[in-house]
């Protein structure tokens, strides 16, 4: 994929999609009854970001493991500050914090892979039935 402003933005609203999602599932989990316009503002932010970030994936050096690594160190990084900036008690030496982050982190992992699996299957489709219709038409 050719990364231009348009594969910017979409990596961007992608990541404040899954951000916001998490979130408030976060929010409702722990029970909280209130937001600041700030808290929200910065999750916005922060989570864009972490789409940003992935758009690592994107390039084809350094190998997978490496883009993998830094993709992880990166979102954990903007994890903690998030965190930190919305006055929650995640401390970076918390194994509590990084288990939680893991969780997350792979759930995030299993549905992009998901819908990823979901779009190649739908275009291998689409070509399958471009061929039957090309060998009916000979």
């Amino acid at each position: 994929m050719n990364i231009n402003l348009k594969t910017v933005i979409l990596y961007f609203l992608i990541g404040i999609g899954f951000g916001g999602i998490i979130y408030s599932l976060t929010l409702l989990a722990n029970g909280a009854v209130t937001q600041t316009v700030g808290h929200i503002v910065t999750v916005v932010l922060v989570s864009g970001c972490m789409g940003l970030v992935s758009l690592i994936f994107e390039l084809e050096k350094p190998a997978f493991s490496w883009r993998l690594f830094l993709h992880f160190l990166l979102i954990y990084s903007l994890f903690l500050f998030l965190n930190w900036q919305v006055d929650t008690e995640v401390h970076l030496f918390s194994l509590y914090s990084l288990l939680q982050f893991i969780v997350i982190y792979l759930l995030v992992w299993l549905v992009v892979v998901y819908l990823t699996q979901q779009k190649v299957a739908k275009i291998n489709e689409k070509l399958r039935e471009r061929k039957e219709s090309l060998d009916k038409g000979h």
